[in-house]
């Protein structure tokens, strides 16, 4: 049976950050992971943002969480020799004239995150009549590609396969996964949303909902900002083409994309959009977001060689790093997870 220091289930945003960490501090590290297509990282917008939500908030945590974000991704381009993070400000139009009066009674606790809008959005294809604001800082992240480079670069530390909970036991502190004759110190599972309860975490609750995306084309649109307006984000992903999500679902958790929720992205992008578009392709997932709508990492009561990060959600390119390094902390330094984070602290 082989023998690792570190067994990663999972290589979605928050295993394939831990994956790296672990690896930065000499770990040997195996990933196992499902490896199909449509998971809630692999069609991810990867959007970072410091103002979100109707109420135009300040994310939480953002200066202290965008500038380790960026440098993570930005070391793992220079290593590979690409690019996978775009940086630059994005555009927020107000949908009608409450929200803009709104947002101006927030402005003095915005200052220093967003600007007026200039350069001026395209008025022949926005309708922005209320307006809108600019916010300085953003950040799109294409995780697909970055999940697909870091799997590359795990090589043969990368196993595709599906993990049952039966097939994973621990005998005189090593963990062994049967099937896969693997053995390791530590186990961390980073397997998104499951519908089947994890037995060293009982009490994980899932609030998971169902998002789906379209790839558009538009041969008239060469705005490269993302666009937020009438609660949906329109992002630029290659030459002619633009990703718009996302639809929220909380009643049906699977992958498959229905009409229902094509149609509403549709026309909810036709209110503030006026280009004629062609829908190229269509995908669904489920977010694994958690109760509390927070991130939870930690190790389980009944065995510290078992541990869990989940629950990233919508902002989980932002996030990721920084609760990869603090679990790593966690792992190889006996530290302890931040309760906002922590797995036991729900």
């Amino acid at each position: 049976m082989e023998h690792v220091d570190h067994i990663i289930v999972g290589h979605g945003l928050a295993g394939a950050t831990l994956a790296v960490e672990l690896k930065r501090r000499g770990l040997n590290v195996v990933v196992v992971d499902r490896d199909v297509a449509d998971t809630s990282s692999k069609i991810a917008a990867g959007l970072m943002t410091s103002v979100t939500g109707k109420r135009f908030a300040l994310t939480p945590d953002w200066d202290e969480l965008w500038p380790e974000a960026t440098e993570f991704y930005q070391r793992i381009e220079r290593q590979a020799q690409k690019s996978f993070l775009r940086m630059g400000p994005s555009v927020r139009l107000f949908k009608d004239e409450a929200e803009r009066e709104w947002c101006e009674r927030r402005i003095d606790m915005l200052s220093g995150h967003v600007e007026d809008l200039v350069p001026s959005i395209a008025s022949s294809l926005f309708r922005a009549d209320c307006g809108g604001i600019q916010l300085k800082q953003a950040g799109r992240l294409n995780v697909a590609a970055l999940l697909l480079e870091l799997q590359c670069l795990l090589g043969s530390n990368f196993c595709s396969a599906q993990v049952s909970y039966e097939d994973c036991d621990i005998v005189n502190d090593v963990v062994r996964l049967r099937r896969l004759n693997l053995s390791a110190d530590h186990i961390t599972f980073c397997e998104g949303y499951m519908p089947e309860p994890n037995p060293w975490f009982p009490d994980i609750v899932f609030e998971a909902a169902k998002g789906e995306m379209l790839t558009i084309r538009c041969e008239q649109l060469t705005e490269q900002r993302t666009i937020h307006a009438n609660g949906l984000w329109l992002a630029p992903f290659k030459e002619n083409l633009f990703r718009v999500g996302a639809t929220y679902n909380w009643d049906t958790l699977d992958n498959k994309p229905t009409a229902e929720a094509k149609e509403s992205l549709l026309e909810r992008l036709t209110v503030f959009l006026n280009a004629k578009i062609k829908v190229v392709d269509h995908r669904a997932a489920v977010r694994p977001v958690v109760s509390g709508r927070q991130p939870i990492a930690g190790v389980s009561r009944e065995s510290s060689n078992v541990g869990i990060i989940n629950g990233l959600g919508s902002k989980g390119s932002l996030l990721a790093p920084t609760v990869a390094r603090l679990y790593a902390d966690v792992i190889t330094q006996g530290a302890t997870m931040p309760p906002k984070y922590c797995v036991h602290a729900r």
